[in-house]
């Protein structure tokens, strides 16, 4: 088998219900135990994990198990700041490339109040503190059929580039997630077992030191669209997202895929004559006229 899921769910794809594609905002907490009770200390003690708000049950929902696909890698703005005996949300429209597409800040409350729009250069050091870049994948959840984003905590998105690097034989250094989506049929995906490791704020192991954070462990593979013929779809669903909230602020939006590179544009007759750009992956590595071997026992 070649592909990391075996049983396709085309038929389960998503529906879109705005402009907004996806449903879910899925959030990962590491748990930050000090050193004094951190070697005692369990997951589910330091509410660590991954959960998302269900708006139609007005709860927050954990997640177990699971797999992620990566259709996009995004950013914006994104934080909480205390505020007597509440919290402020801050949060801000998705981009692909912060250096030239707009961004818009807005904060809670009633009525919502946008504060900032403009380049993200430009505004972040007029943010409060506690408020600023946040790079979010953009995932399809197979087992809940979710169509998800995923705010990337430091401690989540170390996790992401070390699976990735496992299965490439990579270090996580080399891992540049906005690289990923140069190639069209085949998705990145990432797997979570309920299975965490205890390691120190920059991601080492911990070792009886410091405070700790709990890690989900994780596995990666590659899915692909021809199992899954909806995940193409998804992808062009965030193009769409993005280039109309660029036209909504006054720019038109150009597909990009990377904050360093913008990745192959989709053709307009559809993804079966789509050439793999394999050679152009330098940040895993690769140089010109290499390929990449993918895991092969997914």
């Amino acid at each position: 088998m070649n592909d990391f899921l075996e049983t396709p769910t085309a038929q389960d794809a998503p529906k879109q219900q705005s402009n907004v594609p996806w449903t879910a905002r899925v959030e990962y907490k590491s748990g930050k135990v000090p050193e004094g009770f951190a070697a005692a200390a369990i997951p589910d003690q330091a509410k660590a994990g991954f959960s998302y708000f269900d708006k139609e049950a007005k709860q927050r929902v954990s997640l177990g198990a699971f797999t992620a696909t990566i259709v996009a890698m995004t950013s914006g703005v994104h934080g909480t700041v205390p505020d007597g005996d509440r919290y402020i949300n801050y949060w801000s429209n998705l981009v692909f490339d912060t250096r030239d597409q707009l961004i818009e800040v807005s904060r809670s409350g009633d009525p919502v109040v946008k504060i900032a729009t403009g380049i993200y250069n430009k505004m972040k050091q007029d943010l409060p503190d506690g408020v600023g870049y946040c790079k979010v994948a953009i995932c399809y959840i197979h087992e809940t059929m979710q169509f998800s984003s995923f705010n990337l905590t430091s401690a989540l998105e170390h996790s992401i580039k070390e699976a990735i690097g496992t299965a490439t034989g990579k270090k996580a250094g080399q891992i540049n997630l906005f690289n990923l989506f140069e190639l069209s049929t085949r998705f990145w995906a990432f797997r979570f077992n309920g299975a965490f490791e205890k390691r120190t704020k920059d991601g080492y192991h911990w070792q009886d030191k410091g405070d700790m954070f709990f890690y989900p462990v994780l596995t990666a593979g590659i899915v692909t669209a021809e199992k899954f013929d909806f995940l193409p779809g998804l992808r062009l669903d965030v193009e769409a997202y993005v280039d109309v909230f660029q036209r909504k602020l006054g720019i038109a939006s150009k597909p990009a895929q990377s904050e360093k590179q913008s990745y192959t544009e989709p053709p307009a007759n559809g993804f079966e004559n789509l050439v793999e750009p394999m050679g152009a992956i330098t940040d895993w590595g690769v140089g010109e006229g290499e390929t990449v071997d993918f895991p092969k026992n997914w």
